[in-house]
């Protein structure tokens, strides 16, 4: 029995409870992100308000003494100034204050041990952060924002993916990936919150390899078939063993110590991420290869995508590797490895999701990019411009007098004003063509026929284009057409699995249609998710077209919705009109019939 939901108005399908919460969380957890990769460009700039600094560098731990090794001690530091040098050894009061982000004037309780002499306690005063802007600084910075922009896109994939497994997955995938440390800001590194809060970022750094190994084999069965339990269990014993390593990790760091065979877990943490990231690549390929070709350049865009994303977090690991000496000088490296990721997470991963997902739609997140959109952008991009040439004029040229600068003022307002609707034009007719074209050919196609309808003479061939054209636009689906008849509803055109020969009248997707006289999905049954558009005559559903599920498996679109219910109900009409073509032809030949017959009355007479 095929069962509908009884709505006003057609809805798309809605995922569970927990996927809403995940969904949820997952958006809360994106501004947290954001939030923080603004303050740690603030901090590499020296302008985040209350950031201090110890004023030397200070190695990982090496035993379990909770001693570390201070090198690179600055001239004017806080610990020069109570006379430590490279080569001491530190062990803080509190363990963790040696990773922790501490605020300037904060005291700090050390316990110092020199090469020649006894150790000591002293207490410091944490020192202001200075602000070197050199050229490492900014390309961190613009890799900052290049993580930030991935964030973004995992947060968009979350919010429109509409809670399927594949997306999620992606999207948490990237929101964690765009964290860029895990160490808390120091909004959030007192002594009291910076221990979860660590916790939190290392568990964040933890999941990163785990979720694009879960993302490649849920993306590999959902366009290939699905894996065997084998693959799965390896995925959660691989998952638990990053697991403890994370827990190694958040011990040694916050007591300052190491442990037995793995150190702090860091050099193992990168080679487990690592098996993770080359898991990824091994689904990705291999469903690329027994893909059909129809999917295969989709996989070819995820999967350059997804490596762009996966090098540049290795890259990072590979940093991290190379101790905090490396990774906090002015170095090769350190150029080499802002610009490298950058480029590949900003430029080449971000770019190509965004154009594999609005383009060649790898997932159906049901998003159209409205006028309204672009309009907006472009309004706000003009207005930048406006203001960008104003400060020009105003700081560039040698302009005398009120008089002059309101006639400059004008004539740059006169100009916005005449480009402003080609601009508009231009981006909008570039954006559709870009990201839309396929949905512009099949939304054409569909129009071109219901243009074309008026123009057949027979009634079943019409029928039979209709369901074709029909099925055509919704991606390849089946489509089957009924008709009213005495007993109810009668298929009369088009063919998909398990079509019924007969619809009841009472059924209650028939019900909606004549109550809300629209498109609606079907909720239940083995048409679940199938469309059902009504033929209306004046108040009375003289058919219905019945379109199976896409065979991608994407959610209908509004637009798709509202043109599949127009091109039904246009189709309707010209069948009504045929209709009565025929039934005027008989009326003539039966009146013309009725004229003869009277004509020979008088001669049998």
């Amino acid at each position: 029995m095929i069962d509908a939901v009884p709505d006003t108005a057609p809805a798309a399908r809605r995922p569970g409870r927990w996927a809403r919460i995940i969904w949820v969380l997952c958006l809360i957890y994106a501004v947290f992100v954001m939030a923080e990769n603004v303050q740690e460009a603030a901090w590499n700039i020296g302008r985040q308000p209350g950031a201090g600094t110890l004023g030397a560098i200070i190695a990982p731990p090496t035993g379990t003494s909770g001693y570390l090794v201070v090198s690179g001690v600055a001239p004017d530091g806080a610990l020069a100034k109570v006379a430590v040098k490279n080569g001491d050894q530190l062990r803080f009061d509190r363990s963790y204050d040696w990773i922790r982000r501490s605020r300037v004037g904060e005291r700090i309780g050390i316990s110092v041990m020199t090469p020649t002499g006894p150790s000591h306690r002293i207490a410091i005063t944490v020192a202001a952060k200075p602000a070197p802007l050199t050229a490492d600084v900014w390309l961190g910075i613009l890799y900052d924002a290049a993580t930030a922009l991935a964030a973004l896109i995992g947060a968009f994939i979350v919010w429109r993916g509409g809670g399927s497994a594949s997306t999620l997955l992606l999207g948490m995938g990237l929101m964690t990936y765009g964290l860029i440390t895990y160490t808390p800001q120091v909004a959030v590194s007192s002594p009291t919150a910076f221990p979860p809060f660590f916790i939190a970022g290392l568990i964040n750094l933890i999941v990163i390899p785990p979720l694009f190994y879960r993302f490649a084999m849920q993306f590999y069965s959902d366009q290939v078939g699905p894996v065997r339990r084998v693959e799965k269990t390896v995925f959660w014993i691989y998952t638990g063993f990053m697991a403890a390593l994370g827990l190694t990790m958040g011990a040694t760091n916050l007591q300052a110590i190491t442990a037995p065979v793995i150190g702090t877990g860091e050099g193992a943490t990168t080679l487990a991420s690592y098996v993770g990231f080359g898991a990824c690549f091994y689904y990705l390929i291999r469903g690329w290869r027994r893909s059909l070709a129809t999917a295969q350049q989709r996989y070819a865009l995820m999967l350059v995508a997804t490596g762009a994303i996966i090098i540049a977090q290795s890259f990072d690991y590979l940093s991290s590797s190379l101790g905090s000496v490396l990774v906090h000088s002015q170095t090769t490296f350190d150029t080499i490895h802002f610009a490298t990721n950058a480029l590949l997470t900003g430029v080449v991963g971000a770019g190509l999701f965004a154009y594999s997902i609005l383009r060649h739609r790898v997932f159906d997140l049901g998003f159209a990019l409205n006028r309204t959109l672009v309009y907006g952008v472009v309004s706000a991009l003009l207005l930048a411009v406006f203001g960008l040439i104003e400060w020009a004029v105003d700081h560039l040229l040698a302009i005398e007098g009120r008089e002059k600068n309101a006639l400059i003022d004008a004539a740059i307002a006169v100009a916005v004003f005449l480009t402003f609707h080609r601009v508009r034009d231009f981006v909008e007719h570039a954006v559709e063509s870009l990201f839309f074209r396929r949905w512009q050919k099949a939304e054409q196609a569909l129009r071109r026929f219901v243009r074309e309808a008026p123009f057949f003479t027979d009634s079943a061939a019409l029928l039979r284009a209709s369901a074709k054209a029909l099925g055509a636009y919704a991606d390849g689906a089946g489509c089957a057409i009924y008709l009213l008849r005495e007993s109810g509803y009668a298929h009369a055109a088009g063919e998909f699995a398990d079509a019924p020969a007969m619809l009841e009248p009472d059924l209650s997707v028939l019900v909606s249609l004549r109550a809300v006289m629209k498109p609606t999905e079907i909720d239940d049954g083995p048409l679940k998710g199938a469309l059902a558009a009504p033929m209306i005559n004046r108040n009375e559903v003289i058919g219905v077209a019945v379109v199976t599920p896409k065979p991608t498996g994407g959610a209908w679109r509004p637009d798709e919705i509202e043109l599949i219910g127009w091109a039904t109900v246009q189709v309707g009409l010209d069948l009504h009109a045929l209709k009565l073509e025929s039934l005027t032809k008989s009326e003539i030949e039966l009146r013309r019939e009725n004229a003869t017959l009277r004509s020979l009355i008088p001669q049998r007479a």
